[in-house]
């Protein structure tokens, strides 16, 4: 969700020349005006590139028990398969997908082009079920001063996973009865062996604040295997209100030599002696417990320990990139997630381009949405924040919304063509992309010119990454197209053309900025090196 919600530029209050105000839109007939879209609307920004409102009060009840309905006269035709006294309609009841009375989304480009999203789950009669996942009530956040300044990546979210859990020990006692609910307490107050804790402890833990922080050394990178490459990446994981949880644990850790139990501080520390394998000898794991904050510490050797929890050194919070990035966001909320601008750019080169080189087809479409990560003017940073009537998420993103919402219609359309035409002429049809709209030969479906263009900058990239790779690992300055393509091990699998293009004539050199092909069209498209 993150990844489509935007975020608002802070107020400039220096003086600037008044600007015609734009034609006001028309409003609906009064008889037609919608109280639930005006409330979704005031949380949303308009004027943008994307913008839109859906009122569904009583239709999310209406849909899901037709869908309910339908499930239960199917089980009837399958006796066995789905337990007789599964009541759905009560399901999706508890779920609480009723309560969602509206939704809204937004997005505006700045001169960058980055997005600014909006996304907003209107729930004025509260958030029950699955929505009390992501907490209650929001506050300040950690990781701005938690963080060193150099942080890669900064997450942190508030998380209820206690009442999902009671939700489905719930259900399962309205389907088993109550011997089902007793079996399942009652195995959970077994304490786990060595130890005094038990599943229980654990559960009531369970509504706490989730943080996650890494920094990527680029300039100490880990030969993984001979394709991968990585830098070495310090990482905290904390878990707020499960310090004494470690107390629990103490039984194990005694006479263990596996671990060395310590202070620190004033905190409780649990030193892992287990050695990583290379190239990750550097890791040593650490437990820490801070008895004051509750919080569980697991981080990845003891000296980002120090950068971290005792606070060596500056702050995220004094970072111009993570300022910048979290211009005009709330300070207080339910969760926030930044990625720096060299964050970014470490992830693209040495996850995006190597899955890109050496996965397999479908993973490879997937990594699309990556595109211009690596570009970045600066970090991106979004947050969700729980308030009395929904749930708003905003942020900035190199996507928007109007992507996903042109794309899934166009993938519904085309699957609907391939049946259609497999209908008609009795055999399988394939669903391709090619240039322009429409239906192509033999009936797949064409894609838009946008999208055929995406899909080309995209097997441009994997070439490009590709080549980088091959230069490095053999020690040359240029690389052809068919040399990373032929041999016992390629550097990479053919990529197939999709609008007449000819990847085999390219040649990358390590003075090369942009690559480039042309369709059979007469389309030139390039990527950006």
């Amino acid at each position: 969700l993150s990844q489509f919600a935007g975020c608002s530029k802070s107020e400039d209050n220096t003086a600037t020349t008044a600007k015609p105000a734009a034609p006001a839109a028309p409003v609906v007939h009064a008889a037609g005006i919608s109280p639930t879209s005006a409330n979704i609307s005031s949380h949303l920004e308009s004027g943008g590139e994307f913008y839109a409102v859906m009122d569904l009060k009583g239709e999310t009840e209406q849909f899901g028990n037709v869908l309910a309905d339908l499930i239960t006269e199917m089980a009837k035709q399958s006796p066995g398969e789905i337990p007789p006294n599964l009541n759905f309609r009560a399901l999706f009841k508890k779920l609480g997908l009723y309560n969602i009375d509206g939704l809204g989304m937004s997005s505006w480009k700045d001169a960058d082009g980055l997005h600014h999203n909006r996304m907003f789950l209107y729930t004025p009669n509260g958030r029950i079920g699955l929505l009390k996942i992501y907490g209650d009530k929001p506050g300040p956040y950690t990781v701005p001063t938690l963080a060193p300044a150099d942080a890669d990546l900064a997450f942190e979210s508030t998380l209820d996973l206690k009442s999902l859990f009671d939700l489905i020990v719930s259900y399962a006692g309205d389907i088993g009865g109550p011997d089902v609910t007793k079996e399942v307490n009652d195995e959970l107050k077994t304490p786990i062996p060595e130890t005094t804790l038990t599943g229980q402890n654990i559960i009531d833990h369970l509504n706490t604040k989730l943080i996650v922080i890494a920094r990527a050394d680029t300039k100490n990178i880990l030969q993984v295997s001979p394709d991968v490459k990585v830098p070495m990446t310090d990482f905290l994981i904390a878990l707020d209100g499960f310090s004494d949880v470690l107390d629990q644990l103490d039984p194990m850790f005694k006479d263990d030599p596996t671990f060395t139990v310590g202070q620190k501080n004033g905190m409780k520390t649990v030193t892992v002696n287990m050695p990583f394998p290379d190239p990750f000898t550097a890791y040593k794991i650490e437990l820490i417990a801070d008895p004051k904050t509750k919080r569980l510490y697991i981080v990845s050797r003891d000296s980002f320990a120090d950068e971290t929890i005792f606070g060596k050194g500056p702050r995220l919070s004094s970072s111009a990139d993570f300022k910048t990035a979290t211009d005009g966001l709330p300070t207080e909320g339910n969760a926030l997630s930044y990625i720096s601008k060299n964050g970014a750019a470490a992830f693209v080169q040495y996850y995006d381009r190597q899955a890109m080189t050496n996965a397999s087809k479908p993973v490879q479409d997937a990594i699309i949405s990556f595109e211009g990560l690596d570009k970045l003017p600066h970090g991106l940073a979004s947050t969700q924040v729980n308030l009395p009537d929904g749930m708003l998420m905003q942020g900035t993103s190199t996507i928007s919304p109007k992507d996903a919402v042109f794309l899934v219609p166009l993938a519904a359309v085309g699957a609907l063509a391939a049946v259609g035409y497999e209908s008609v002429m009795g055999t399988p049809a394939s669903i391709t992309m090619g240039p322009g709209g429409g239906m192509g030969p033999g009936g797949s479906m064409g894609m838009s010119s946008d999208i055929t263009s995406q899909v080309i900058k995209n097997n441009l990239r994997q070439i490009s990454g590709a080549a980088q790779q091959y230069m490095l690992e053999h020690g040359v300055t240029q690389v052809t197209y068919q040399e990373l393509t032929s041999g016992a091990s390629p550097q990479l699998k053919p990529v197939t053309p999709v609008a007449g293009e000819d990847y085999n004539n390219l040649i990358i050199r390590q003075s090369t900025t942009r690559i480039t092909v042309t369709t059979a069209d007469g389309q030139v498209i390039s990527f950006e090196m």
